[in-house]
């Protein structure tokens, strides 16, 4: 009943508290864990200055507790996990961002932690001198944040998300005295460092381009794929397990209303940025349960791509896709019918077949075809691909 009652107790402490966060901190590019980015914020209620100078917060086990998700037991092993360098996964002590000072006009590199200590149940943490302004005494370029609501959030994407679109929605806010709804768009590499996808300190070349007042963003995704630190180079990875995740979980459980698609430019529809659609909750236009939108036909030749091991084009794809009417259902199921039908040689007209004639795993008629090679006009369908 004790136990009961002091869970309580806790949760209503916690309860729509909120915190003042820089928004230098919020755009700064750098990778950190979903745990670290909770204990930054709980750290910010509980910064004070020591006679030193430096900023130092000591976090009680009733916010530590909110912050790792359990009620009891102890959280020893999950704080040494934190602290301690581990395979592919910086330790608190290896934070280190890249961030923009608009008022002083100067880009710098830093560590956020310098220190971590933990005994009796709490936790020390102490700050980079050189960012203490980012943390104490703000009174302006800040954003105001729910505490209560990051702390349930499940992904280090949602929790950065929700920082970043929180902040671009009271800026726009503040100017436009609008209730909303709110549009931005971030250029898709930018995107991707603020989420700590590509980590700046995992290539030289990277922190060194991002160091400048124009970062050449192509250069660093390339970069990024050369090295193998872009974990989700392909758009369709980053929209299913980055954009779709966060998106989900901040509708479900944050005071804001996310919506958002790619941008593409050029003649292969690459996506270049990501428009997001902001409303608050309680002031958006329609009360009425939207249905998910349809995958445009880009997403729907990312995911083909991505579906086949044999290398295929965009008109091979989109031609395929044509074949199905447009439903991916039907070229998932042919494309599993080939996989158990040994050599095919070309598989793109192997496929507008099997779904044309309806092959089935029991047909005997699954086996490779003597198919021509050009069964479709790839010139038509290329220019049919650049006009949608």
């Amino acid at each position: 009943m004790e136990s009961k009652t002091k869970n309580t107790e806790n949760s209503t402490m916690l309860s729509n508290v909120t915190y003042k966060k820089s928004n230098t901190l919020i755009t700064a590019k750098g990778k950190s864990t979903l745990l670290g980015q909770k204990l930054f914020a709980i750290g910010i209620l509980m910064a004070k200055e020591l006679d030193d100078g430096s900023l130092e917060a000591i976090i009680p086990g009733t916010y530590l507790r909110k912050a790792l998700g359990r009620n009891n037991g102890s959280f020893y092993d999950q704080i040494v996990a934190l602290v301690e360098p581990q395979k592919n996964k910086a330790s608190l002590l290896d934070w280190r961002i890249i961030y923009k000072d608009k008022e002083e006009q100067k880009i710098e590199a830093s560590n956020v932690i310098t220190d971590v200590s933990f005994h009796d149940g709490r936790l020390t943490l102490r700050y980079n001198s050189k960012i203490k302004k980012y943390i104490t005494g703000l009174k302006n370029n800040y954003t105001v944040l729910n505490l209560s609501e990051s702390l349930t959030f499940t992904s280090i994407y949602t929790y950065r998300l929700y920082e970043v679109l929180k902040a671009e929605m009271d800026y726009q806010r503040a100017i436009s005295h609008s209730e909303g709804p709110y549009e931005v768009t971030y250029e898709l590499t930018d995107l991707k460092l603020m989420l700590g996808i590509i980590d700046p300190q995992e290539n030289a070349d990277i922190a060194k381009a991002l160091k400048k007042e124009s970062p050449d963003y192509e250069k660093i995704e390339r970069k990024a794929e050369e090295s193998g630190i872009n974990k989700m180079s392909n758009y369709t990875d980053f929209r299913r397990y980055a954009l779709e995740r966060a998106k989900k979980e901040l509708n479900k459980k944050s005071s804001i209303r996310v919506e958002y698609k790619p941008v593409r430019m050029g003649r292969g529809g690459k996506v270049v940025s990501i428009c997001f659609k902001l409303s608050r909750v309680g002031h958006e236009k329609s009360k009425e349960v939207e249905a998910a939108p349809k995958k445009d036909i880009f997403e729907q030749i990312d995911e083909m791509q991505q579906l086949f091991s044999e290398k295929i084009t965009a008109s091979d794809a989109k031609a395929i896709l044509e074949a199905a009417g447009m439903d991916m259902k039907k070229v998932r199921y042919a494309y599993g019918i080939s996989r158990k039908s040994g050599r095919i040689d070309n598989i793109v007209g192997w496929m507008i077949s099997a779904i044309k004639n309806g092959y089935t795993e029991n047909a005997s008629g699954v086996q490779d075809a003597d198919f021509e090679q050009n069964t479709y006009d790839f010139e038509e369908l290329e220019r049919r691909f650049v006009e949608n």
